[in-house]
């Protein structure tokens, strides 16, 4: 868990649009954070299985923006380049090359990891959406953005 981490209640997730938190979830990694999704009630599992189970929706240009990038990187061609050609971000880039074209996506696509929500991880944390407000004040008071969100 290195870089910038955006730790989110997996609740929100739950009663969150879809097609929003999808948005959101696509800026969050855009500026280059990783989203880990964790609870205090909700085994690890249970919320890998319920992510990995909600399909996405896709226009088509976003299909096919996919396959480009996927055959250039084929290629050869750094990130950089790709993200210049298609006129999309860097880490949009490494978002598609990492998954496959072909099958729908997943909102799983865009978690990093499921895990408990365990003081002992509470130091990766750097950005928080909780809907737990004394969770939220801890790391306010601490110098961590934190953000208290009944959905997104």
């Amino acid at each position: 868990m290195e870089g910038p981490n955006l730790f989110i209640d997996f609740s929100i997730i739950q009663k969150s649009p879809l097609d929003k938190l999808t948005a959101e979830f696509d800026q969050i990694i855009r500026v280059g954070k990783s989203i880990f999704v964790w609870s205090k009630t909700t085994p690890v599992t249970e919320m890998y299985e319920y992510c990995k189970n909600l399909k996405i929706s896709r226009t088509p240009e976003e299909i096919e923006t996919h396959k480009k990038c996927c055959a250039l990187r084929a290629e050869g061609k750094i990130y950089k380049e790709i993200a210049d050609e298609l006129k999309i971000s860097v880490s949009s880039v490494s978002f598609y090359v990492t998954t496959n074209p072909e099958r729908d996506w997943v909102l799983d696509d865009w978690i990093q990891d499921y895990m408990p929500k365990d003081s002992t991880y509470y130091q990766k944390v750097d950005i928080l959406v909780d809907p737990d407000l004394k969770l939220v004040e801890r790391f306010k008071n601490g110098n961590i953005e934190a953000h208290l969100i009944e959905k997104l």
